[in-house]
């Protein structure tokens, strides 16, 4: 079922969102590199997953180590919390506890001893802050601020490692819907790509829409906001986007839609210049729920996609996985990577442009005391590809906490090739922050 497109021009009218005027101008971009006009179809052999067998907790991983202080809580975002400079440098951002709360930033040269969380200057009533390094070594923040009833979505950069802070940059008006579901992706050539929903997400409300801003080379200037898939999206919500390795030329933002309520789909809005426009296509639509997606674009323009599908008959949930070489006009057969229910996957590519990390939250205890209900006990494990998702390892876990949930990863692959994994849980008296590294596969 790929058959729905639509096209959204530089800038579509709804609402605030379509009246704003953005920042500055955008600094002047390189020509894209040119693209056919039509590229074949995908017609590559579907990738292959080895077949099923127990997950172990194997390969060189580093001691755990607690980044947070302990004393008050500390808990993760949904999204991209943890970065590594080129130096090498870690970076980890979570929300500071208590009204009015601050992005908080810990920081390590070598993931073993960390510096005492920081509050950011500028960054107060923050909501879900997410952090990336650009290839010069700029970080990079974005969050959304609440002020009394009226939310918007702001940027700013550091170039010295998080110690100082520039001004912040707002990316969108303030409304008094909910602006969340932020993702923050940045392509070789420093350009940020933002995107995030507009509205309440939930079912039964106002649909909620997706909405995609971008700046030029070094993070300098921002466009005014484009929506994302129009009509064809319906109540569409949560983008998540990994540019690692690529140009930024393809640009590909999927995110989940209702086009059939109260069932879930899965669209990907693909640009090829660069974030100006884009053309939606309809990437999954089974019969059973599809949602919270994430891609990545890698190198040659392959366009890879992972998702959940909540299988009928109490068989759980899957994380799955497909490509596209055509700009996400057509897709592989989808494969399942998950050998027991799980959920929320994540890429953490490696700056080569061409393998990969797949993570997501495995729940093989749930249902067991006292994994019930809300309860679901998950750890997170996670499988590699080297050649583009052809083929994946068998997947591994990476934690294995017992009756302990850990929540809210965030993962990043460095110039070595290192796996860094950030996550919060609550073994103590208030949920904490912790880091693990792995070596290269």
């Amino acid at each position: 079922m790929f058959l729905r497109t639509a096209s959204t021009g530089l800038l579509v009218a709804l609402g605030a969102l379509g009246a704003w005027a953005g920042t500055q101008a955008l600094d002047a971009e390189p020509a894209p590199r040119s693209a056919p006009d039509a590229a074949p179809p995908e017609s590559e052999r579907s990738p292959q997953v080895p077949a099923a067998g127990p997950a172990t907790a194997s390969g060189p991983w580093s001691a755990e180590v607690q980044v947070s202080s302990g004393q008050t809580q500390a808990v993760g975002a949904v999204g991209q919390t943890l970065a590594v400079l080129p130096d090498g440098t870690r970076l980890i951002v979570w929300r500071g506890g208590g009204r009015g709360g601050t992005a908080v930033l810990s920081r390590s040269r070598d993931g073993v001893s960390w510096s005492a969380p920081t509050a950011i200057p500028g960054t107060e009533f923050t909501q879900s802050p997410n952090i990336a390094a650009a290839p010069d070594g700029t970080v990079h923040l974005i969050w959304g601020q609440r002020r009394g009833p009226k939310m918007t979505m702001l940027h700013m950069a550091s170039r010295d490692g998080g110690r100082s802070w520039g001004g912040a940059t707002q990316l969108s008006p303030y409304t008094t819907d909910q602006q969340r579901g932020q993702a923050i992706a940045i392509d070789d050539k420093g350009r940020v790509h933002v995107a995030w929903h507009l509205g309440d997400p939930q079912q039964g409300t106002t649909p909620a829409t997706v909405w995609y801003t971008r700046s030029g080379p070094g993070g300098r200037g921002f466009s005014a906001p484009q929506q994302l898939g129009g009509s064809l999206a319906g109540h569409a919500a949560f983008p998540r986007l990994v540019l690692t390795g690529a140009s930024g030329d393809v640009v590909a933002v999927p995110y989940r839609a209702q086009q059939d309520p109260p069932d879930w789909d899965v669209l990907v809005s693909v640009s090829r210049d660069g974030g100006k426009t884009f053309t939606t296509h309809t990437a999954v639509d089974t019969p059973f729920r599809d949602w919270d997606p994430e891609a990545w674009v890698d190198a040659d323009d392959v366009i890879h996609l992972a998702w959940m599908t909540q299988r009928g008959g109490g068989k759980g949930v899957t994380v799955d996985y497909a490509r596209s070489s055509d700009f996400g006009r057509t897709w592989t057969t989808p494969i399942s990577l998950n050998q027991v229910t799980g959920r929320f996957p994540s890429w953490a590519a490696d700056p080569d442009g061409r393998s990969a990390w797949l993570l997501w939250k495995d729940e093989r205890d749930w249902g067991t005391p006292p994994c019930v209900g809300r309860e679901r006990c998950a750890d997170l494990i996670g499988a590699f590809t080297s050649n583009g998702g052809r083929t994946w390892t068998q997947p591994e876990l990476f934690t294995d906490k017992g009756s302990v949930e850990v929540k809210f990863p965030s993962v990043t692959v460095d110039d070595q090739g290192q796996l860094h994994v950030m996550w919060s849980d609550r073994r103590q008296a208030v949920e904490q922050i912790f880091y693990q590294v792995r070596q290269s596969p």
